[in-house]
């Protein structure tokens, strides 16, 4: 769907990207498991804590999909189908690329509209 030249930058700020994330869900990953017995703790440290790794959990969460989009992405470069959308064909907008290369979706269809 685009250029070589634009699939090959592409390529190269996915694999920048791709390796970004790589590192926070494994400093995340090791956070999340190397985090401290609550028991001996307040109450109120207890909910902190809890909070704290709920929202970890979240942010961990979020990470694992960009890094699927981000594989996805690669895949549809090696496939020449990169800046199609996966849900409707239509072409992304090379705005919508630059800003997020990894995404598979056009802006409707990633709303779910």
């Amino acid at each position: 769907m685009h250029t070589e030249s634009v699939a090959d930058d592409a390529r190269e700020a996915l694999l920048a990207k791709q390796r970004e994330i790589n590192a926070l869900i494994h400093d995340l990953t090791d956070l999340l498991d190397t985090a401290g017995d609550s028991a001996n703790r307040s109450r109120g440290d207890r909910y902190g804590l809890s909070t704290e790794r709920h929202s970890q959990a979240g942010t961990l969460q979020e990470l694992h999909r960009q890094a699927h989009a981000i594989t996805r992405a690669l895949a549809k470069i090696d496939e020449g189908t990169y800046g199609g959308c996966d849900s409707c064909g239509s072409t992304i907008p090379p705005d919508r690329l630059e800003f997020r290369p990894w995404a598979v979706l056009c802006v409707p269809c990633a709303a779910g509209t």
